[in-house]
């Protein structure tokens, strides 16, 4: 009987993280929502990764030591360009994946 419990807590802890991933995709990458199994893979091959990659991009530049040893009128003057040229390139990697989710079928 507890393994049966614990074997459904299983489940539905593994359920509740893949639709966590799925909503923030579909989110992420909203106008492209796929509408076949192709397009679900595309998004999954392409929009994890290209996810993964502006998480680390941002941790890398944002959370350098480089900044963290400036001031706090320094730290601003500089940030505010990183920080626009990160929207920048999320928004052409979000395009890219965009567009291949929409030839894959989406």
């Amino acid at each position: 009987m507890r393994a049966d419990i614990d074997k459904i807590k299983e489940i539905v802890g593994f359920s509740c993280f893949f639709a966590g991933i799925v909503l923030v995709l579909v989110v992420t990458f909203y106008p492209s929502v796929p509408r076949t199994p192709m397009g679900w893979l595309a998004l999954f091959l392409f929009g994890i990764p290209a996810w993964i990659l502006l998480e680390m991009l941002g941790d890398f530049v944002l959370g350098s030591s480089f900044y963290k040893n400036l001031s706090s009128f320094a730290r601003i003057l500089l940030t505010i360009p990183a920080v626009v040229f990160l929207c920048g390139v999320a928004l052409v990697i979000i395009g890219v994946v965009r567009r291949y989710v929409f030839l894959a079928g989406g």
